[in-house]
């Protein structure tokens, strides 16, 4: 399982039930890709940094749904400790 939320402050919160590893994709309409994002993953912060949007993970979120609305350019894998 796997319940994430979007704090703001260009900031995500994730909370994991039997996970060892998962992706976060993201949108410039939800983060500030100027800014560093951090990703906070069971109450631990896991990820901090920028990532910029990318075209290549554009067409690789596209063929995961085949929806152009449901694109997201950047994207984030952590493993779960």
């Amino acid at each position: 399982m796997i319940d994430a939320t979007d704090a703001g402050h260009n900031t995500i919160v994730v909370v994991t039930k039997n996970v060892s590893r998962f992706t976060v994709w993201l949108h410039p309409k939800m983060v500030d890709v100027n800014k560093p994002v951090t990703i906070v993953v069971d109450g631990t912060a896991r990820f901090r940094g920028m990532e910029k949007p990318l075209l290549a993970t554009a067409l690789e979120s596209y063929r995961r749904r085949y929806d152009w609305e449901l694109v997201y350019p950047i994207k984030v894998t952590l493993d779960v400790e």
